[in-house]
């Protein structure tokens, strides 16, 4: 995937936000498994500068024909319930892969051979084995978080998540986003924090790093 300068820009900026300290303008030495929690940053910072170059360009779908709508489900934990108890349920869901103690990739099981007809540029996210990734799912704080990039996918992860947890969580928060949201969001971020340049050694780390998800 090529990026432009600006994709980069986007980029660099996003980890900042993650990965750097208030003000700071050099980022501290990233861990793989940290890059992997932040493989949406790569994707997203890619497709909204397609985006905002592409004239009349057609709703995104993902590669099941799905519109792409981003959910974030929250599920808060029942009253008592720490997160290793939730940890140990959410590793039995099936197509859970995980990546670290708090973070599980939800793989799809069975490939689908008989996708619906796209009619809309697609986009989706692939482990390096080719499984593709239905969503993400991570434990912070007093919830657990389901993302991922279609209202139909965040049903099906929805159903998975209470068959498997039963009382340990309550009825789930969802926040949806569609592209145009997002990309509406960044101005709004970038007046607050125009962006230091970054340090090519810094930019030359984070290439370097990355081992996670790619896209298809």
């Amino acid at each position: 995937m090529p990026f432009t300068p600006q994709a980069s820009d986007a980029l660099f900026d996003g980890l900042r936000q993650i990965f750097g300290k208030e003000n700071a303008k050099k980022l501290p030495v990233i861990k793989d498994e940290e890059l992997q929690t932040a493989a949406s940053m790569f994707t997203l910072s890619w497709l909204f500068d397609k985006l905002e170059r592409a004239a009349g360009l057609p709703s995104m779908q993902n590669t099941d024909g799905d519109d792409l709508i981003f959910h974030d489900v929250r599920f808060p934990l029942a009253a008592g319930v720490s997160q290793k108890d939730i940890a140990a349920r959410v590793r039995n869901i099936p197509g859970m892969s995980q990546e670290n103690a708090k973070v599980w990739n939800w793989l799809e099981q069975k490939p689908k051979h008989d996708a619906r007809k796209r009619s809309a540029p697609s986009f989706d996210t692939t482990m390096d084995n080719g499984a593709r990734v239905l969503g993400n799912v991570e434990l912070k704080g007093k919830f657990l978080h389901l993302s991922t990039n279609s209202v139909e996918r965040a049903q099906m992860g929805t159903t998975l998540i209470q068959q498997a947890l039963g009382d340990l969580v309550r009825t789930p928060l969802t926040e949806i986003r569609t592209i145009e949201q997002m990309m509406a969001e960044r101005p709004a971020r970038e007046k607050e924090d125009p962006g230091s340049e970054i340090p090519p050694e810094i930019a030359e780390q984070v290439v370097h790093q990355v081992h996670g998800p790619a896209i298809s």
